[in-house]
């Protein structure tokens, strides 16, 4: 039993993979069929690690959920309102994401992201309804990706063991080439395995963890219509009196050489005229 024969059914048996893994079981193979390996080798070399099928563990089959939602409301104090939602925080184990302030002349608004664990989510939104009032506007939204999720983990399983058949095929190399081949191949299959990796990563905080954004406000008294429209009036005449000095700068040869042009002509004009008077009999 050679190389080939050997890879050949570890490809075979690997068939229920989707079909973008085949190209690469098949480039095992191509490698494994340029040298013959005593039965005993090759069966020694991949050969699964003891113990693998009980330490690798079936991707988990619970249900994944990305949970956002945004929540506004007026306040009469933010101060106090922003200590009661980090009361509530703190008891149901969240934090905070981002704080952005907006002043505005009618109004004065914090927006707040926090991350709270899914589980405790609905729990956490009635408990800061009962601390802070009535929601104007409230949106929760939530979204399954345990199909996503399942397939990721998967395909990154068998990203994995094919890993494990080129590590091993790597120490048979007899010859630069191979090497080299090998070494090309392991290259792209663990960029593969990363990127799959920052994928599960971003499912598993997305789902461990809900997003919610708070928005809460307060009216302030806005200065009188009349003095508003006075302030933005001497505002915007002296925004018009730099701009006008800016454009006479930008056309200053126009200003000066122009009237100085026209002036010359005027004179030379006059000249002419006084010289037509004294030479008429």
């Amino acid at each position: 039993m050679n190389k080939f024969n050997l890879l050949a059914a570890i490809a075979f048996a690997s068939c229920g993979s989707p079909s973008h893994e085949a190209a690469d079981y098949a480039g095992v193979d191509n490698m494994g069929a340029k040298r013959a390996l005593a039965p005993t080798e090759a069966e020694a070399s991949f050969a699964p690690p003891q113990g693998s099928a009980s330490t690798d563990p079936e991707p988990a089959q619970q249900r994944r959920l990305i949970k956002e939602g945004y929540l506004t409301f007026e306040s009469p104090s933010l101060t106090d309102t922003r200590q009661r939602i980090d009361s509530v925080l703190r008891r149901y184990e969240g934090h905070i994401d981002a704080d952005r302030q907006y002043s505005m002349p009618e109004r004065i608004s914090h927006t707040l992201t926090v991350r709270v664990p899914s589980d405790r989510f609905e729990a956490f939104v009635d408990a800061l309804g009962e601390s802070v009032g009535t929601f104007e506007d409230k949106s929760i939204t939530s979204r399954d990706v345990t199909a996503e999720y399942i397939d990721v983990v998967a395909r990154m399983k068998t990203k994995k063991e094919l890993e494990q058949r080129y590590l091993a095929l790597l120490k048979q190399a007899n010859s630069v080439k191979e090497i080299i081949d090998i070494e090309t191949a392991l290259g792209n299959i663990r960029a593969e395995i990363e990127s799959m990796e920052g994928q599960v990563r971003y499912l598993t905080n997305q789902t461990d963890y809900a997003t919610l954004q708070i928005t809460y406000y307060k009216t302030v008294a806005g200065k009188p219509l009349f003095g508003r429209k006075f302030s933005q009036g001497f505002v915007n005449g002296w925004n018009n009196l730099i701009w006008f000095f800016v454009g006479l700068a930008n056309i200053w040869p126009f200003v000066v050489l122009l009237p100085l042009g026209i002036f010359l002509l005027i004179r030379r004009t006059k000249r002419r005229r006084e010289k037509r008077r004294r030479a008429a009999p």
